[in-house]
């Protein structure tokens, strides 16, 4: 999964490519580097973001995924929202994925009636991805393994109310979010038993802080390292990265490897 990122003030390439010519010419890259999927997001999700409307996201959105699906009608696109109406327009306009960093349950957090992009998968029939995440105000995790598989458990419920089919549904850790380094470095080392709910599951670490803090400068090579590491365990299915050539690679020597037989 190749990351597109629409916004001005992502963590590592915000402004980069906001204007229309510039994300058709990425995503050229990406799809002659072998991308699968092209994740396009609209908001930045860093820590202490802003939280913009509907209406600015897609503003920011709609012409660029227009434009990207007409001239690359084959590839598969999500967009990476937590909002309902977002996900639904951008369905229309031609995505086939909804990547939500709250898991469905933004409304549930905080309050009211939103159009939740359950909902919308469910309408759609479409696959969506959840992603663990918890806001602000919860209680910090103290035991990450029990907390995670917790709430998966109310992330799961919530789609199932909402009329999502299992076998559209995704799973993501949440590398990075509402968690310490040390956590996340424990989620990457066990991602594997997130397997135990019986989804596809997708790891998303390209180029996040606790990479950052661990590798430094050379962070970069640090998303690759720590993928490789889960391409070799077989911990993930799906992998969310800003660099695609290496990673491809990379994935096809580990999976002739994994292919092998063991003794």
């Amino acid at each position: 999964m190749g990351i597109l990122n629409l916004t001005p003030d992502s963590f590592s390439d915000g402004g980069k490519f906001s204007s229309v010519e510039n994300a058709l010419k990425h995503v050229e890259k990406m799809v002659s580097d072998g991308v699968d999927i092209v994740d396009i997001g609209a908001e930045s999700t860093r820590p202490d973001a802003v939280e913009i409307t509907a209406q600015e996201e897609l503003s920011r959105l709609e012409e660029p995924l227009r434009q990207i699906r007409k001239s690359f009608p084959e590839i598969k696109i999500s967009v990476d929202t937590y909002k309902g109406e977002v996900a639904k327009r951008a369905l229309e306009l031609g995505a086939n994925i909804i990547n939500d960093v709250w898991g469905g349950m933004w409304g549930a957090y905080f309050g009211g009636e939103r159009f939740s992009t359950c909902d919308v998968a469910s309408d759609y029939s479409c696959p969506i991805i959840l992603m663990h995440n918890r806001p602000d105000y919860a209680p910090a995790i103290q035991n990450l393994r029990d907390e995670i598989f917790a709430d998966f458990e109310k992330i799961l419920e919530n789609a199932r109310a909402c009329g999502v089919p299992y076998k559209n549904i995704i799973l993501d850790g949440g590398f990075g979010f509402a968690k310490t380094l040390d956590q996340n470095l424990e989620l990457l080392k066990n991602y594997g038993a997130l397997r135990k709910f019986g989804f596809p599951l997708l790891l998303g670490l390209s180029r996040k802080r606790s990479v950052k803090k661990v590798f430094g400068e050379h962070f970069e090579d640090g998303t690759l390292a720590f993928n490789c590491y889960s391409m070799a365990r077989e911990s993930a299915d799906i992998f969310r990265t800003h660099e695609v050539e290496k990673h491809k690679l990379f994935a096809k020597g580990i999976g002739g490897l994994n292919r092998q037989n063991k003794w």
